[in-house]
């Protein structure tokens, strides 16, 4: 807690929770040893992006570039060599992903997903 720093996991199940809580259906993807979140940039879900959330926390970024770029510039630096990161590994993985479902997991958390893990009220 002190440094905000999470797992892969951790930080994947926080990031997907965040974004189903606004309408956004994530993707829980498990490679070997690690695990990133992605998300549905359409309605259709077919395009995706994905996001390695142990590059995104809570730091100084001035230690790291003292000059030229502000705070929030260099927030959104980190946030978009997350994606490209993630995006990599899941476009290396991609024909695993999909076909070895035992080291491999691909999971697409929707609302109808949701009720039927969950069922509200019942």
């Amino acid at each position: 807690l002190a440094s905000s720093q999470i797992n892969c996991v951790d930080g994947s199940v926080l990031f997907a929770s965040l974004l189903r809580a606004i309408n956004i259906d994530p993707i829980l993807v498990r490679i070997p040893g690690h695990m990133y979140v992605g998300y549905y940039t359409d309605r259709n879900h077919s395009q995706a992006n994905f996001l390695e959330t142990t590059m995104i926390g809570d730091i100084d970024l001035d230690d790291f570039f003292p000059e030229g770029k502000s705070q929030e510039e260099m927030s959104r630096l980190t946030f978009e060599k997350s994606k490209e990161y993630a995006h990599r590994k899941y476009s290396a993985d991609s024909a695993r992903i999909h076909t070895l479902p035992r080291q491999y997991m691909f999971l697409e958390i929707s609302k109808a997903l949701r009720r039927k893990i969950q069922p509200l009220g019942k």
